[in-house]
C-alpha cells in the first residue's frame, strides 16, 4: 500500500508505511519498509529510513537506506548512508555520504615473483 502526501499538503510528525510518495511538504521522520519517492514538487526536512529512496525534490536531513537515487532535479543537504547510490548529473548534493560506513580495506597487490636464472 502506498501512502501519499499530496502536492499542496503540509504534514509533520512520524510517518510509518510500506511505500511513501511525497509530493507536498513534510517535516519529521519517515520510516518505510519498501520505497520512498520524493517528487520534484516536494520539500522534506527530517530523517528518512527505507529500503529504497528516490529523491527528485528538496531534502534536508538524514537518509539511511539500501539503495538511494538522487535525480537530476534533487537538491539535498545532510547525511546520506546507502549500500548503493546513484547521483544523476545536475543533482545538488551537500553533506556527508556514507560517512559512518566502515570502508573495506584495499588489499595491496602481491609483489612480483622473482625468477631464478641458471647461469
Amino acid at each position: 500500500m502506498e501512502t501519499v502526501v499530496a502536492a499542496g499538503s503540509i504534514l509533520s510528525g512520524l510517518l510509518e508505511a510500506e511505500h511513501v510518495r511525497i509530493d507536498g511538504t513534510f517535516d519529521g521522520e519517515i520510516r518505510a519498509t519498501g520505497w520512498v519517492r520524493i517528487a520534484e514538487t516536494a520539500r522534506v526536512k527530517g530523517k528518512l529510513t527505507a529500503g529504497d529512496a528516490e529523491i527528485a525534490g528538496a531534502f534536508v536531513g538524514e537518509i539511511d537506506c539500501l539503495r538511494l537515487v538522487l535525480a537530476a532535479s534533487a537538491n539535498v543537504e545532510g547525511r546520506f548512508v546507502a549500500e548503493r547510490m546513484r547521483i544523476d548529473e545536475g543533482a545538488l548534493v551537500q553533506g556527508a555520504i556514507n560517512e559512518d560506513v566502515p570502508l573495506v580495506p584495499v588489499v595491496p597487490a602481491a609483489p612480483p615473483l622473482e625468477m631464478a636464472v641458471a647461469v
